[in-house]
């Protein structure tokens, strides 16, 4: 496999990964609140929040806040993303301000969401992700 279809892979991986978590803390913001009053959700919530990945195998010294595995993600895109232009060059249509536009809302979401989650922040990074995702397919046609 070339360094292209190497990067482009990865790039794939990262974006499920990415999306993958996005939906993570919408399913947990839904199921938490579910039968419960909203401070012990939003307690439940944050007990999640502190939670460290990967929870078994790994030493309890090792292992990685939860938030900290988005951005450890969106490192993984920012760095295949940039390989991938630098080989084969930006596209040239007017999806490509979009899709950098998308991504910087991407992060800006996600500081807040790193800080302290919350069920609508959680909802809305999930659908910054999910555009993100198809309209960076779309950049490609």
């Amino acid at each position: 496999m070339d360094l292209i279809r190497a990067s482009a892979f990865l790039h794939i991986v990262f974006s499920i990964l990415l999306m993958g978590l996005a939906l993570y803390w919408v399913i947990m913001s839904y199921a938490l609140a579910k039968g419960r009053g909203t401070a012990e959700a939003a307690q439940l919530l944050d007990a999640a929040h502190r939670a460290r990945w990967p929870h078994v195998v790994v030493p309890p010294s090792l292992r990685i806040p939860l938030p900290w595995m988005s951005w450890l993600v969106i490192a993984g895109l920012a760095i295949t993303g940039i390989a991938g232009v630098a080989l084969r060059g930006a596209p040239d249509n007017g999806l490509w301000p979009i899709k950098l536009a998308l991504i910087a809302a991407v992060i800006a979401v996600q500081i807040p969401l790193t800080l302290r989650p919350h069920p609508a922040l959680a909802r809305i990074h999930f659908a910054l992700v999910l555009a993100t995702i198809v309209v960076s397919g779309w950049t490609l046609r």
